[in-house]
Parts: structure tokens; C-alpha cells; sequence
């Protein structure tokens, strides 16, 4: 059965490689193990399938995830405070 996590896509390197954010943690992951029309910003599905002595990870792109996320962010976007109007003088 396997164990399902979710991941952020934070950036791509310019070495061939992703970062992805989970929970506390970032870590850095070939390209090549991610969907090609991921992109910064999307949630992934990383499944991890142990069957017997191997273990197989796979990263799927979860859209619903992805967008819930969006919402809440312009949603706490929304309520930051807005700084005054007009030219400032320094």
C-alpha cells in the first residue's frame, strides 16, 4: 500500500534539479523524477510504494491541491494591511 506526501514545487535549479518544500523541510530532487509540465508553485503527490524489499517513489501533479493552495493565498493576501495612499515623503 502506498504512503502518499505532499510537495511544493519552490524552484528549478540550473543544474537539472528541483526543490521541493514539505512540511519544515526542502529537499532537492533530479528533474527527471517529476511530471515534465510541473511547474513552481504546484503540489505534488509523492507516493512511495514499498512492495517487499524495493521501494519505488512517484510524484504526481495534484491540481485540486494546487489550487486550493492559490485560493488561500490570494484569501491571506487579501488581508494584509494596505499602506497609505498617495506619495510618501522620506
Amino acid at each position: 500500500m502506498p504512503d502518499k506526501q505532499h510537495y511544493i514545487v519552490e524552484r528549478f535549479t540550473g543544474g537539472g534539479y528541483v526543490v521541493l518544500e514539505h512540511a519544515t523541510d526542502s529537499v532537492e530532487v533530479p528533474a527527471a523524477w517529476i511530471p515534465r509540465d510541473a511547474r513552481e508553485g504546484d503540489v505534488l503527490t509523492g507516493e512511495l510504494d514499498r512492495a517487499g524489499a524495493e521501494s519505488r517513489l512517484r510524484f504526481v501533479i495534484d491540481p485540486e491541491a494546487a489550487k486550493e493552495r492559490r485560493l488561500k493565498l490570494l484569501e491571506k493576501r487579501a488581508r494584509l494591511k494596505r499602506g497609505p495612499k498617495g506619495d510618501l515623503n522620506l
